[in-house]
């Protein structure tokens, strides 16, 4: 009884102070990159409004993990998909 007491109260501990990651925060460096030159260019932010909002698949056929990921832009509020490539392959 008492472990599963201790067990409880430090899983509710654990939670307490975490504080999510912003959903761009979530991908892999080399996404990031891409992603805000593709964001400065155009005006669009990651949408986390369903989970996940990136999907991971080999999209351009090279054998490498590219990732597909939600977008809205920011001006119209219009939701889309982009391609993220892990070669030089642009979004």
């Amino acid at each position: 009884m008492a472990v599963t007491v201790a067990l409880v109260f430090a899983a509710g501990m654990a939670g307490a102070g975490a504080e999510a990651l912003p959903p761009q925060a979530q991908l892999p460096v080399w996404a990031t990159q891409q992603f805000d030159n593709l964001a400065k260019r155009e005006a669009i932010e990651v949408n986390a409004r369903v989970n996940p909002f990136v999907l991971r698949g080999d999209f351009d056929g090279d054998g490498k993990g590219d990732l597909a990921v939600l977008i809205k832009n920011k001006d119209s509020k219009k939701e889309g998909i982009v391609f993220l490539f892990r070669q030089k392959t642009a979004p």
